[in-house]
């Protein structure tokens, strides 16, 4: 490319494929002989080829505003195995075809997909019961966990009650999004115990819905599950708490 050859990491600034051309980004991943006939090689990208994109920018913005399903995903991996097989051509590496690197780009991106775990919604048993307010001197914590719709993001809520059930204090936290939703409850229950231990509670009830996560805490036994450990913690007094029982 035009940077690598002025700062003399090239020989020279001309396509290491065609020998002709500038080796700048839409040179490498779309305009070169070398490339063509990759993208010509699956009809989806046939509404690109037939227009012209002064740059790469305009090629991107034109493949975003496509409204077909998967579109940019498969153009990203196809654009990406393009870069990566060009690469090895020019360490003289082996390579696969050029008309396998279409076949090759789906693979991966459905590979990609095969991974992303995508916790079922409809995995925890919940109970619902009426509140109640915790004894004299006694704060309730109540935490909930909760996955949000559209983003690989969840998070978790806390809030804290005296024995009049007035609020005195509340948190909201985002974190990525796990790989259940039992962990999800399982890390807010860990967030309202540092809570606890945050505000110098004394004495605390930690409460929750999730009924497999308080039946777990509540078990002197060993959880064996991928949140498991997590239970050391919630089991633990917090720091400077008489005593902390779940329901």
């Amino acid at each position: 490319m035009p940077f690598l050859f002025s700062r003399h990491v090239l020989p020279d600034k001309f396509c290491s494929l065609c020998e002709e051309h500038p080796e700048d980004t839409i040179h490498c991943l779309w305009l070169c002989d070398g490339v063509k006939s990759i993208w010509l090689s699956d009809p989806i990208f046939s509404s690109l080829r037939s227009k012209v994109f002064r740059s790469f920018g305009d090629l991107i913005a034109a493949v975003l505003a496509d409204t077909s399903p998967n579109f940019a995903a498969l153009f990203s991996m196809v654009a990406w195995c393009i870069w990566v097989r060009r690469n090895k051509l020019r360490e003289k590496q082996p390579v696969w075809d050029v008309g396998e690197t279409v076949r090759r780009a789906r693979e991966l991106l459905q590979e990609f997909r095969d991974v992303q775990v995508r916790p079922s919604r409809t995995s925890v048993q919940r109970m619902r019961q009426k509140w109640m307010p915790p004894g004299l001197g006694v704060y309730k914590l109540n935490f909930d966990g909760g996955i949000f719709e559209g983003s690989a993001r969840a998070g978790s809520g806390v809030v804290v009650r005296d024995a009049e059930g007035m609020i005195i204090a509340a948190l909201s936290q985002n974190i990525q999004l796990p790989s259940s939703v039992d962990l999800v409850e399982a890390l807010a229950a860990r967030r309202a115990i540092l809570f606890a231990q945050e505000l110098c509670l004394a004495h605390v009830v930690v409460e929750g819905d999730s009924l497999k996560v308080i039946t777990a805490t509540n078990n002197p036994q060993k959880n064996r599950t991928q949140w498991g450990m997590l239970l050391k913690i919630l089991k633990k007094p917090a720091l400077g708490s008489k005593f902390v029982t779940h329901s």
